[in-house]
């Protein structure tokens, strides 16, 4: 739990929708604890780094978005002490990850490892429309418009400041109604096609500029302060030009920190 008037600091690991030199994938730092979307982790973070991280959260099961946790686990396995690392995410993806990456045959099963009893990997369920307390944090999942099942999440500290985090999605409801809801006013959103490929964003589940900013104006979230994510690297400037017309618009990347 952080100290009263403490910011909440986001450490951008990656914001890429795809990966090439100098683009990384998906990957945020919390507090220096928590990870959201372990896509990127394990290149930027020294072992003492990887130590303290607690909690991991996954919005869905796309490598993009889960490639390096098998290497934090692994190298926690290492120390002499190994302590839990607890990792959230729907039940359909937890199904996953279990049936298709700890299986004993892609990658070790870490919730038997070290020993079942003390294993290096927990899983825990998210349910959404919820708030649970995950590393001192107060975090409700919200379902969103993805091709598997996916979640983006709130994630609030014990004086409110809070920060919202789309994950994958295209067009969606729930998450802005949650968002308005609870008053968050710091968004990182993906925007992974320009305009030009708007039908490819709609299938995939994805957004485009112009369905972005129509709905952040439909549920009135229109001047929050917006951070872009996610961003296949050969678009960045045409979606940066696509999404000018937004006055709070940040696009992140590798490297970079969040500080509310």
């Amino acid at each position: 739990m952080r100290r009263g008037g403490d910011t909440l600091r986001i450490r951008v690991l990656g914001a890429s929708g795809s990966e090439r030199p100098g683009s990384s994938l998906t990957g945020f730092l919390i507090d220096d604890k928590t990870i959201l979307d372990p896509g990127t982790v394990t290149p930027l973070l020294t072992f003492e780094e990887q130590e303290r991280i607690t909690d991991v959260l996954i919005s869905h099961s796309h490598l993009d978005h889960i490639r390096d946790l098998p290497f934090i686990l692994d190298n926690r396995l290492m120390l002499d002490e190994v302590r839990t690392i607890n990792v959230w995410a729907l039940e359909e993806t937890i199904t996953i990850l279990k049936e298709h990456l700890f299986n004993d045959l892609l990658w070790p099963d870490f919730t038997r490892l070290p020993v079942p009893e003390r294993p290096v990997l927990r899983f825990h369920e998210l349910f959404p429309g919820m708030f649970l307390k995950v590393g001192g944090y107060q975090v409700k999942s919200v379902l969103v418009n993805h091709s598997v099942p996916a979640s983006g999440v709130i994630i609030k500290d014990d004086e409110g400041k809070g920060v919202g985090y789309t994950g994958d999605t295209g067009r969606t409801r729930r998450f802005w109604e949650e968002i308005y809801k609870e008053g968050v006013e710091h968004i990182i959103v993906e925007v992974s096609f320009p305009d030009g490929h708007h039908d490819m964003a709609g299938s995939s589940g994805h957004y485009s500029p112009r369905v972005l900013i129509e709905d952040l104006k439909r549920f009135t979230l229109h001047e929050r302060n917006i951070y872009i994510t996610h961003v296949k690297p050969q678009f960045q400037e045409e979606i940066e030009r696509e999404m000018s017309g937004l006055r709070f618009v940040r696009f992140l990347r590798g490297g970079e920190v969040i500080e509310l």
